[in-house]
C-alpha cells in the first residue's frame, strides 16, 4: 500500500541568493532527501520563503507518494512535526493537519 501525500523539505536560507539560484541549489538536495526516505515526488517542486524567529527558510513541496507502510510514514511525519514545533509553529501546525486528514 502506498501513501499519496505532499513531501516537504526545509532549507536555511543564505542572504543574497536570487529565486533561481535557490531552486538549482536545493532540487538535488530534495530529490536526494526524498529517496533516501522512499518517496517518489510526482509533480513540480513548489517554493517559497517563510520568516520565523530564527531567520528564513526556504520551503520546497510536491505531491509525493511513498511505497513504505503507512505507520511508518505517520510515525516519520510526526517526528518532523514535533521537530519543526520549535523552529517553525506554522509549519507545524501544517503538518499535523496534514496528518489529520490522512487519517480520515
Amino acid at each position: 500500500m502506498s501513501v499519496i501525500g505532499t513531501f516537504v523539505a526545509t532549507f536555511p536560507l543564505h542572504g543574497g541568493m536570487s529565486p533561481q539560484r535557490i531552486r538549482r541549489a536545493t532540487r538535488p538536495d530534495v530529490y536526494a532527501i526524498a529517496e533516501r526516505q522512499g518517496v517518489v515526488i510526482t509533480a513540480e517542486l513548489q517554493y517559497r520563503l517563510d520568516r520565523t524567529r530564527t531567520g528564513q527558510l526556504v520551503v520546497v513541496q510536491a505531491e509525493a507518494f511513498s511505497t513504505r507502510p503507512v505507520a511508518e510514514v505517520r510515525k516519520h511525519a510526526e517526528v518532523m512535526a514535533y521537530e519543526h514545533e520549535v523552529a517553525h509553529p506554522v509549519m507545524a501546525g501544517w503538518i499535523g493537519r496534514q496528518l489529520r486528514a490522512v487519517r480520515s
